[in-house]
């Protein structure tokens, strides 16, 4: 837990052969950047919170040989850029909600052998571009939704051998998509985008 009145810059490392749960949470009316990287041979959940009326920019790093669930949760009037990695064998179930009026650009990224399931939520009067990456044998179910009046790129990709289904929502008078989505077993695709120049 990081909070305090002129708290401006988090970096936090968390690894080590114990940690099994692990949850940070950042908030500060001055913070502005968050850096955070969880690793470890016994990680299993991962939950991080970012909040601030001055949060400009998080990364976040999740990996480790037993890591299955990671929530990244970030929200503030000044968010711009959000990146989010989660990678690790026997990961299964990530969800990323990015919400903010200034939120312009969103990366996402989950790899692993085990994924099964990710949702990614993105809003905001700003947002520009996203683009949501998610590969691996075991996928299964990807829902992304994007939505702002900015909206320019999304671009998602999925892939893998069991990709079943995959559901995308995309919605803002000025976008442009690209949704990218192949496997053997795709069962139900549905992409709903509405837009003048979709």
């Amino acid at each position: 837990l990081v909070t305090g009145p002129l708290v401006e810059t988090v970096v936090v490392l968390v690894t080590g052969p114990l940690g099994e749960t692990i949850v940070v949470l950042v908030t500060g009316p001055l913070v502005e950047t968050v850096v955070v990287l969880v690793t470890g041979p016994l990680v299993e959940t991962v939950v991080v919170l970012v909040t601030g009326p001055l949060v400009e920019t998080v990364l976040v790093l999740v990996t480790g040989p037993l890591v299955e669930t990671v929530l990244v949760l970030v929200t503030g009037p000044l968010v711009e850029t959000v990146v989010v990695l989660v990678t690790g064998p026997l990961v299964e179930t990530v969800l990323v909600l990015v919400t903010g009026p200034l939120v312009e650009t969103v990366l996402v990224l989950v790899t692993g052998p085990l994924v099964e399931t990710v949702v990614v939520l993105v809003t905001g009067p700003l947002v520009k571009t996203v683009v949501v990456l998610v590969t691996g044998p075991l996928v299964e179910a990807v829902v992304v939704l994007v939505t702002g009046p900015l909206v320019e790129t999304v671009v998602v990709l999925v892939t893998g051998p069991l990709v079943e289904t995959v559901v995308v929502l995309v919605t803002g008078p000025l976008l442009e998509a690209v949704v990218v989505v192949t496997g053997p077993l795709v069962e139900a695709v549905v992409v709903v985008v509405t837009g003048p120049r979709s």
